[in-house]
């Protein structure tokens, strides 16, 4: 249930470099922790959309450009109160806030079961396209254990979403600009 070891170092180095830069940007204090500077950088990017291009520029201008996949990546970036269903043998569920998609979701170092501890849980975090795959930032953000009640209605939701053919296993494609242009024609 996680993204090829490879492709998460890469993206892990880029993803860290870009926060930290929007931490920067921000003007907030360092903590000591560098999850909660990684955290706060994300928050500050969910505040200021905007400042991801900024930060992108700042660091292609200090000779540290981010490669234009992961760039891709970051600007796919959703930053919500995810609910983690559960995880099947190839990926984790997720459902957005309002429980209308769902998706099929892989980890960068661990898996997302791994990191909170338990499955029904709802919790702020990035997901974002990459490498073909949905996949979780890992920067887990006020989770709260969802009950047995709870747990049944996003599952009747789950059924319901996968009825209405809302459950999505793999990103569109991303398409080069001689693609969008054939496609315009």
């Amino acid at each position: 249930m996680l993204i090829d070891s490879h492709q998460a170092s890469r993206f892990i180095d880029a993803y860290k470099t870009v926060l930290l830069e929007l931490h920067d940007l921000s003007g907030e204090a360092t903590h000591d922790d560098i999850i909660k500077s990684l955290a706060s950088a994300r928050a500050y990017l969910k505040a200021n959309p905007a400042s991801l291009d900024g930060a992108l520029t700042a660091l292609k201008l200090a000779g540290k450009p981010i490669s234009p996949d992961i760039q891709h990546a970051l600007k796919s970036l959703r930053i919500e109160q995810w609910v983690y269903l559960r995880s099947t043998t190839r990926y984790a569920i997720f459902l957005d806030p309002s429980a209308n998609d769902a998706y099929a979701v892989l980890g960068l170092n661990n898996s997302v079961e791994e990191i909170v501890g338990t499955n029904a849980v709802a919790f702020e975090a990035g997901l974002f396209s990459f490498a073909g795959q949905y996949v979780c930032d890992g920067i887990i953000q006020t989770p709260i254990l969802l009950g047995p009640g709870y747990k049944k209605q996003f599952s009747a939701s789950l059924a319901n979403i996968r009825r209405c053919g809302r459950f999505h296993s793999k990103p569109e494609p991303e398409k080069t600009p001689t693609q969008e242009l054939k496609r315009l024609e």
